[in-house]
């Protein structure tokens, strides 16, 4: 994991305790991320949040950033902060009635009321335009999604992938050195949940 391995070299390590997980059981049901929400290491009311990774587009490097479920929570703030330092803009769902936020592995942290990002490369491809991106996108929903061929390539170009874990780092060493809790923005599901678990 990369962002792990860029953790681990920083001279100032972080204040906060980061947590790297590599769950399984996606397709199952969530079952890897469902076992540790209801597991955990460190108590649900003193966790800051949950950054995911899941799909992350094998395009290259694009002008945006895609948020699954736009609108939920502060982590999404963070996001706008660090891309806008960097000339990207940061969109939302473009098929929000597929319900793509209750379908990763960051769902299982929501519904305990942590603050979840599932975070993705945008469709503007820097290189070739936002038409072509979505094509690639389309490709591999329809093609990849959940299927044997969802591997490795050394025909991937990976360029995409490292800015999206390079602003998660970013976010998370943010959050790692904050003394605050992001929170649930009004009008989520999730608010309620996190503020009774932070009241016991």
């Amino acid at each position: 994991m990369s962002e792990a391995w860029a953790f681990a070299q920083l001279k100032d390590k972080p204040k906060r305790s980061v947590i790297f997980l590599a769950v399984t059981g996606e397709e199952q049901g969530l079952l890897g991320s469902e076992y540790y929400a209801t597991h955990p290491i460190y108590s649900l009311s003193k966790t800051v949040a949950d950054l995911n990774m899941d799909a992350l587009g094998d395009y290259g490097q694009t002008d945006d950033f895609a948020i699954a479920g736009k609108g939920q929570n502060d982590l999404e703030d963070y996001v706008e902060d660090f891309a806008k330092r960097d000339g990207k803009k940061v969109t939302g769902d473009k098929n929000p009635g597929a319900g793509g936020y209750y379908r990763s592995d960051h769902f299982n942290f929501a519904k305990v009321g942590i603050p979840a990002l599932d975070i993705n490369n945008g469709a503007r491809s820097t290189a070739h335009g936002e038409t072509w991106g979505k094509q690639q996108q389309k490709e591999y929903n329809e093609k990849h999604y959940h299927q044997p061929s969802d591997n490795y390539s050394p025909a991937m170009d990976a360029s995409g992938m490292a800015e999206v874990a390079n602003l998660l780092f970013n976010v998370g060493n943010k959050l790692a050195n904050e003394t605050t809790f992001p929170g649930w923005k009004n009008g989520s599901e999730f608010k309620a949940i996190r503020e009774k678990s932070v009241r016991k």
